[in-house]
């Protein structure tokens, strides 16, 4: 959540380190690029810190993100995508005719955004997470983070997602409650989606006490 007007030492992420010195926190984010970036940040990257705890964080905007043709901050990178029911990974798809047909976009929004595709690709890269767990050892988290707003779609979003930590029995955080108990104005950057100073100050502030009651308890 590196967001417009936001310097690196006020990220969430270092913010938690300072609120707890003997805690060393790498922040694996990128912006725009979603769970699957996420994964492979993780898999060629974050296993490498051999980390006690994983805070797997799932912006409401994130989950949209795992779509073919998402291109995060315009770079196309290799997609993930279901066959037989496997995780796969792809190159990122060629333009064809069909993408100058207005009926076939449309056609392709409804693929994902009315039917459980996009719920089922994320499920997917979440297990693939989550089967690190058992030989890397660590403690898995997940977070919701939400935005400006609480529409329909990001209601059905943190509720998927709780209920898939419940059923993976993952600590889970919904962090919507307490961001949006603040005016707009305080948390986020003016006409912009992303936290301000202030928004990562809270967000590392909720974060620190969940993990020390229910994750990291000594």
């Amino acid at each position: 959540m590196l967001g417009d007007g936001v310097e690196q030492d006020e990220r969430f992420s270092n913010i938690l380190e300072k609120l707890e010195p003997d805690w060393r926190v790498e922040n694996l984010g990128m912006t725009g690029f979603g769970p699957g970036l996420m994964l492979r940040a993780f898999e060629n990257v974050g296993l490498i810190c051999n980390p006690d705890v994983v805070v797997w964080c799932m912006y409401t905007d994130d989950f949209r993100r795992v779509r073919p043709y998402y291109k995060g901050v315009g770079f196309r990178i290799p997609r993930y995508k279901l066959e037989s029911g496997n995780l796969v990974t792809r190159p990122y798809p060629k333009r064809m005719f069909l993408d100058k047909s207005a009926i076939y976009h449309a056609l392709r929004h409804v693929y994902w955004t009315k039917t459980d595709a996009i719920y089922e690709l994320n499920e997917a890269i979440l297990d693939k997470f989550l089967s690190f767990v058992k030989p890397q050892q660590f403690q898995p988290v997940i977070i919701f983070l939400p935005g400006r707003g609480d529409k329909s779609w990001d209601k059905e979003r943190r509720f998927w997602l709780k209920r898939f930590a419940e059923k993976k029995g993952v600590p889970f955080k919904d962090f919507t409650n307490v961001i949006h108990s603040y005016k707009r104005r305080e948390l986020f950057i003016r006409k912009n989606p992303h936290f301000n100073p202030r928004g990562h100050q809270v967000t590392a502030e909720t974060l620190h006490a969940f993990l020390k009651q229910n994750v990291i308890t000594q």
